[in-house]
């Protein structure tokens, strides 16, 4: 095989293998030129890889799916960002098993997640089953509900002679009205609330003529029902007058006709009430007794509202 041989002239020279080992001259410059041949340099293996353990590390797909889940529970949003992280943690622990892990954090975010999801939308339909809508009620009335340690409930009204009514129970507060109220709104004296139940006891009074007939008299009382604060507050009227008016549904007479009671069906702001309304048929001034409670709830109450009339003092 000829060897290749460049001169420091540049002079570049193809050697036969018979001169090999002899001194050749430079057919440019006539400098001798070496004919050794360079050896090549040796060739070294590869060292064998070390048999080290595969280093994993947990996927920040998979925790992310996880926290989503239990901090955005009940929100919709978050459960369901919760289980589109998780299935994308598990394909990409899927496609690097060897480099990654924590497929049981993902799996949990997307079960936690569903589960959320699901029962988030049965509390949104549905928002007695947590008690969501009493929670929500509490924030409604946030700062406006006094919860006294004593059983009876004063009017704050400032009348001369002082109204007292005793609460039903530890779950009705007594409600706290703003300092700043809508002129045309006509106050009431006390009003009972209870989150819990979704239901109210209010009291109020008005002049009325003597000598009025039953029909004048429960008019008289229904209009000013209408007016009252307790019906502005549950169809969040701020003042503004009722659009439309209710069902009676029943009337009755209570202690030898000393008393009248009406039963009443009304819807304020999307949800149907009904009110039990009694008054004196012959005292002036006129002082009205209401309970309200839903409708599906109104006769496991009823019984309470009365009981909570009979103790309003004087």
């Amino acid at each position: 095989m000829p060897l290749s041989v460049t001169c420091q002239c540049g002079a570049r020279l193809e050697i036969d293998d018979k001169f090999l080992g002899k001194e050749v001259p430079c057919p440019d410059c006539n400098r001798p030129l070496p004919t050794t041949p360079v050896a090549a340099p040796p060739v070294v293996a590869a060292p064998p890889p070390l048999d080290l353990p595969d280093y994993r590390r947990t996927s920040g797909l998979a925790v992310l799916s996880l926290a989503l889940a239990l901090v955005g529970m009940f929100t919709i949003v978050g459960t369901i960002a919760a289980i589109v992280v998780g299935v994308l943690a598990v394909k990409e622990i899927s496609a690097r098993p060897t480099r990654l892990e924590g497929l049981s954090y993902a799996r949990a975010g997307i079960v936690v997640g569903i589960v959320g999801t699901f029962l988030t939308l049965i509390a949104l339909a549905s928002p007695t089953v947590f008690g969501l809508d009493a929670f929500l009620r509490e924030l409604a009335f946030a700062g406006r509900i006094r919860w006294d340690s004593k059983d009876v409930i004063e009017s704050t009204r400032g009348q001369e002679v002082s109204i007292e009514m005793k609460r039903p129970s530890a779950d009705w507060g007594a409600y706290v009205p703003p300092n700043n109220q809508p002129n045309n709104l006509e106050p009431d004296d006390i009003i009972m609330i209870n989150p819990r139940d979704d239901a109210y006891i209010a009291l109020f009074s008005f002049d009325a003529e003597r000598g009025e007939n039953d029909d004048d008299r429960q008019k008289k009382v229904l209009e000013r029902f209408y007016r009252c604060e307790l019906v502005s507050i549950l169809g969040r009227l701020q003042g503004k007058p009722l659009d439309g008016t209710g069902t009676v549904v029943g009337t009755e007479s209570v202690n030898n006709d000393t008393k009248k009671e009406v039963t009443l069906d009304l819807r304020l702001a999307g949800v149907d009430r009904r009110f039990l309304i009694q008054y004196r048929a012959k005292d002036v001034p006129v002082s009205v007794l209401v309970g309200s409670a839903r409708v599906n709830n109104f006769d496991r109450l009823r019984d309470v509202f009365r009981k909570t009339f009979d103790t309003k003092k004087p």
